[in-house]
Formats: structure tokens, sequence, C-alpha cells
């Protein structure tokens, strides 16, 4: 752990300690200037994962319960790849149509965050556009 980890472990740590020497949560909350909720958010990692779970934890592990599944995710890129010029709302109706219910703001934003928002952004790179000549 490096020391910036460490102080905040031996922080958390201490307000539980402080509150358990009390007998009094809320003064304890008081004295540690962190609300109870937050105080209630250690005693539960603490109980869970010793000292491990004062640390500072990464969210990137949370599953969003409305996250888009990778495979429909992946069907929206390969339609976005192989018809370029349909659109958001397009590209909803076809997965509607088998079976996959997804909004067309959902397909736009999934579009977007990929660089593929617009229909020049499709065209240019979709695997189906041909080359100009001239």
């Amino acid at each position: 752990m490096v020391h910036k980890e460490k102080k905040l472990v031996n922080y958390r740590l201490n307000a539980l300690r402080l509150a358990k020497r009390l007998g009094n949560i809320s003064e304890a909350c008081r004295r540690c200037r962190i609300c109870r909720t937050t105080f209630y958010n250690y005693k539960k990692r603490f109980q869970a994962n010793d000292l491990a779970g004062l640390k500072n934890s990464s969210h990137s592990s949370y599953k969003h319960p409305q996250v888009t599944s990778p495979k429909i995710v992946e069907k929206i890129l390969f339609i976005a790849d192989t018809q370029p010029k349909l659109g958001c709302f397009k590209i909803s109706k076809n997965l509607k149509s088998q079976g996959i219910d997804t909004s067309f703001k959902t397909v736009q934003k999934i579009l977007t965050k990929r660089g593929l928002g617009t229909l020049e952004e499709r065209i240019s790179k979709s695997s189906n556009s041909a080359p100009i000549t001239g």
C-alpha cells in the first residue's frame, strides 16, 4: 500500500474504532466529519473484507443493470458496418424484428461513442465502402 492509501485506511478504521469506543455512532461521525451512511458503508466493507475493504475500490467492475449487453452492441456495430446508410431508428427497428428491444437513442449513443454517429462516419469506416476513384 502506498502512503496515501494507508493513511486513508487508518482514517476509516479509526472512525470505526471511535464509534465502538464511544458507543455512539452519531458522535463518532461528527468527530470524524463523515455522514452516518458513509460510516455504515465503511463498517459493511470492513466486515466483509477486513482492511482491504477500507481501501478505495474501483467501480469499473460494477455492472449496471441497464448496460447494453456486448452481444447487442456487436450486432449494432455489425449492422452499421454492413449497412452504413441505415440510421439509428432503422437499426433499432431491424433489431426489434430480430426480437431485440433496443431504443434508437441507445443505438445512437453506442454509435456515437465509437465514432459512427453520423452517416458520413459510418460510410467512411464501413467495410462495404468502395474507394472513391475519380
